[in-house]
C-alpha cells in the first residue's frame, strides 16, 4: 500500500533549492520604482516652502513683504536637496541591482515580465528625478532666492 504524499511545487518554501534562490522583495521593488519620485516630492515641498517663506518679513502694518536672504534657510534648502538626491540615487542603484537579479533568475511568465516592466519604468523615473533634483540644486547654488 502506497502512502499519499504531497507533491512539492515550485512555491514550496521548505525546499532548499527554492530557499536558496535570491528573491525580489516587495519593499525593495517599490523603493526602486517610486523612491526617486517620493524624494523629489519631498525636496520640492521642503525646499520651495523654506525658501519662499524665508524671503518674507513682517512690516509694521502687519503685512508681509520681501526681506533679505537668510543663511539658515539656505542651509535647510541645501540639506533638503542633498538628502533627496541621495535617496533618488539609492533608488536608481536598487533598480539596477534588482533588474540584474531578475535577469539572473530568469523571468517566469507573467509575474517576471510585470516586475521587469516595473523596473524599466523605475529606471526611467529615477534617472529623471535625479536630473530634476540636480537641476534644482544647481539653481539653488547660483540664483539668489530673494
Amino acid at each position: 500500500m502506497k502512502l499519499a504524499t504531497r507533491k512539492k511545487d515550485h512555491h514550496d518554501r521548505d525546499d532548499p533549492v527554492v530557499r536558496s534562490k535570491p528573491r525580489i522583495g516587495g519593499f525593495a521593488l517599490w523603493y526602486a520604482v517610486m523612491g526617486g519620485v517620493i524624494a523629489w516630492t519631498f525636496q520640492l515641498a521642503v525646499s520651495w516652502s523654506v525658501m519662499e517663506l524665508s524671503c518674507l518679513g513682517p512690516t509694521r502694518g502687519g503685512m508681509y513683504q520681501q526681506a533679505g536672504d537668510s543663511i539658515g534657510a539656505r542651509i535647510v534648502a541645501y540639506a533638503a536637496t542633498a538628502v533627496p538626491w541621495l535617496v533618488a540615487l539609492g533608488a536608481l542603484v536598487t533598480c539596477l541591482v534588482l533588474y540584474a537579479r531578475l535577469r539572473r533568475l530568469g523571468a517566469d511568465l507573467l509575474a517576471g515580465e510585470r516586475t521587469k516592466l516595473m523596473l524599466v519604468i523605475g529606471l526611467f523615473l529615477d534617472a529623471m528625478t535625479l536630473a530634476i533634483i540636480t537641476g534644482g540644486g544647481i539653481g539653488l547654488a547660483f540664483v539668489e532666492a530673494c
